[in-house]
């Protein structure tokens, strides 16, 4: 399942160690109990306890509860309890994201004879593979869910929103990216989970860490986020230190930004409340005589009262900030807003960034180049590997480009976010994974090799060959996502700016009462030059129910078999079929005037079924390709000349025609993201 900003930030302080504790007699209720508070990792403890197996963490010895539990009250369990058991083992492990060891949990109840009392059950564990990277095993098991399944609600749709996902990583995976991604191996590492990098300047970084600080009011020490510094050494962080911003009682803070001089901090702040609720809110702290004061929030234009605001982000120019906010108006659960800053240091009304960067699911920590206009920020809203991950957008507030996934290796199965790059190309940098952890963000460095082309050519009218105004350019990648679009205007022409290095991309053409083209190419033809110069393509004009001749379609007589040669024709039509899904054709043949009615329709009705067998054979649904034979029917020249034969008039009566018959409704054929 993909995480969201919250668990990122909340669960790292949820597991204090208790240094003393009272006895309990019931496993059960307590593990239950502890899951209902959403402290997953306890209630996992005590039902894998129950269940007698190596998840317990031996080192805790149940010291994560405020409890013992006497070893003399476990129950005896029956078939029945143990796979009640082992379900709910497998959901503590997997919502507090130790996917690897919920996977087999979830693994024995699917295999089970009790499986059906469990529905979502084989969702999870299609979950849980995926997050392993297991994506052929998951989309089996998506699709097994889909089929049992017999609702149409938010797990259905989920299911079919991972089944794309994993149909997405498995390209992603064979066709990876040349990105180079490491983790730090220095001390900015240690802790429970270290995320959020932010570049002071060309010595310094500074990050969220999560580490053992401070201790409660028993005096046990518990996790607690706040802000480090450390020496920035080219792709690493050295010697990390605390840094010393005034703290609040009973809130967590960390996930910063800086004002252009450096003088100014934004930060996050956060609590979680006994109700498992949790507030969060942006505050400013400023750097004076040596030190940092004490923060103070930021006004209701931005902390919208009742709503969650957090990862401040401030453009280069000082004049905007980005964050993320639940409030009312937006497109999901968390979105990414915008706010102007005035000379004076005042807030704009926040601006939602729209439907094309915000989904309904989560965005969050959105970093934003002024220079090349690109906006780089996380989500889990949109076919990815899984997980929350990286995206890239071009434009500016409510005017974007189609987001790409930056692909693999810059995201993964898991969670992926804080794009933060040190070099003006944005081609060095860090970015916040759990790829390597059952729980927690840690830090990796990358080095992306992503090459810039220029992909233009011209469309024309095949028949008068002038320039097709109106006519649809899209351009995509190799797993069809969507990745810029075009009207063309009156001279024809398409120019796209391309900064992807995946290995193919397609270019669809189209406009109405036209067949539509496709053209593939791929970008190691153009590695040498920096433009892609496509040849002038063209569309043909159809009209509904009139035929058009496909010539040179052989037989050998008396015969309805396919010559080979005929087949080659045949497959100048497949691509035409191919680029057309939303076609309904007919696919005729006709004879000469030769021999009997009965046997000229037979004959025709055989050879337009060898024809359309053979398009079905390369992928052609026959539910928009249909066979007809009209015999001698239907001739187009004269079979005879005064009495006498006609040799070219036969020759072009004995003919092969394929007619549009209709346009149906059907899915784009490219993905939205």
């Amino acid at each position: 399942m993909k995480r969201t900003l919250y668990s990122i930030l909340f669960s790292l302080a949820l597991f204090p160690i208790f240094a003393n504790a009272q006895y309990v007699n019931d496993y059960q209720k307590l593990g239950d109990k502890f899951f209902a508070e959403g402290n997953y990792y306890a209630a996992s403890q005590l039902y894998a306890k129950l269940l007698n197996t190596s998840e317990q963490d031996k080192t805790q010895n149940l010291r994560i509860t405020p409890y013992r539990v006497q070893t003399s009250s476990l129950p005896k369990n029956n078939a029945k309890n143990q796979i009640i058991l082992t379900y709910k083992l497998a959901e503590s492990l997997r919502l507090y994201n130790n996917y690897m060891d919920a996977e087999k949990w979830y693994e024995v109840v699917v295999s089970s004879n009790m499986d059906k009392n469990f529905p979502y059950a084989r969702l999870w564990y299609g979950v849980t593979l995926r997050a392993n990277q297991k994506f052929v095993e998951a989309f089996k098991q998506f699709k097994q869910f889909l089929k049992e399944y017999n609702k149409q609600d938010a797990m259905s749709d989920l299911a079919k929103f991972d089944l794309y996902c994993c149909e997405f990583a498995i390209k992603e995976m064979s066709e990876p990216h040349k990105d180079i991604v490491t983790k730090l191996e220095s001390k900015a590492n240690i802790g429970d989970g270290n995320w959020a990098t932010v570049i002071a300047d060309s010595n310094q970084v500074y990050f969220t860490s999560s580490r053992l600080l401070i201790k409660d009011k028993k005096g046990v020490p518990v996790n607690y986020n706040t802000v480090y510094k450390g020496k920035l050494n080219g792709l690493e962080i050295e010697a990390p230190a605390k840094v010393d911003i005034p703290i609040s009682e009973g809130k967590q803070q960390g996930v910063i930004a800086f004002s252009p001089n450096k003088k100014t901090m934004y930060l996050t702040r956060w609590k979680q409340n006994k109700s498992q609720s949790f507030e969060a809110a942006i505050y400013v702290s400023s750097y004076e005589n040596g030190k940092w004061s004490d923060p103070t929030i930021l006004p209701n234009t931005i902390n919208y009262p009742g709503s969650r605001n957090m990862y401040p982000f401030i453009t280069s120019s000082g004049k905007g900030l980005f964050f993320v906010s639940d409030r009312p108006g937006g497109y999901g659960k968390t979105d990414i807003w915008y706010s102007e800053i005035s000379a004076s240091g005042l807030f704009s009304e926040p601006i939602n960034l729209g439907p094309k960067i915000n989904t309904k699911e989560n965005e969050q920590a959105p970093f934003y180049d002024e220079r090349s206009q690109k906006l780089i920020y996380s989500s889990n809203g949109k076919f990815g590997l899984g997980g929350l991950d990286l995206y890239e957008a071009k434009g500016a507030l409510d005017s974007w480009t189609e987001p790409e996934n930056l692909g693999y290796p810059m995201n993964s199965s898991k969670d992926e976010t804080n794009f933060t790059p040190i070099t003006a190309d944005l081609k060095k940098g860090f970015i916040s994974s759990d790829r390597q952890s059952v729980c927690c963000l840690e830090l990796f460095s990358f080095e992306r090799d992503n090459i810039h082309f220029v992909v233009e050519g011209s469309v024309a009218d095949c028949d008068s060959r002038l320039p097709l105004a109106g006519a649809r350019v899209i351009l995509t990648d190799s797993t069809s996502v969507k990745l810029n679009e075009v009207v063309l205007g009156p001279d024809g022409r398409y120019v796209f700016d391309l900064y992807s290095d995946k290995p193919t991309y397609k270019i669809m053409i189209s406009k109405g009462q036209y067949f539509s083209v496709n053209y593939e190419f791929k970008w190691d033809k153009v590695i040498r030059r920096d433009t892609m110069l496509n040849p002038e393509i063209c569309l043909k004009k159809y009209e509904i129910g009139k035929p058009i001749v496909i010539p040179n379609i052989y037989y050998d007589y008396d015969k309805a078999t396919l010559r080979q040669e005929s087949k080659v024709v045949l497959d100048s039509l497949l691509s035409v079929l191919q680029a057309n899904p939303n076609l309904v054709v007919e696919l005729s043949s006709h004879t000469d005037s030769r021999g009997s009615d009965s046997y000229n329709e037979k004959l025709s009705e055989k050879r337009a079924q060898s024809c359309v067998n053979y398009l079905i054979s390369k992928g052609i649904s026959s539910q928009v390709i249909i066979p007809k034979g009209y015999g001698k029917s239907c001739p187009i020249a004269q079979n005879t000349i005064n009495g006498k034969d006609n040799p070219q008039g036969r020759q072009l009566n004995r003919r092969t025609e394929f007619r549009v018959l209709r346009i149906i409704e059907q899915d784009s054929a490219f993905k939205i993201p």
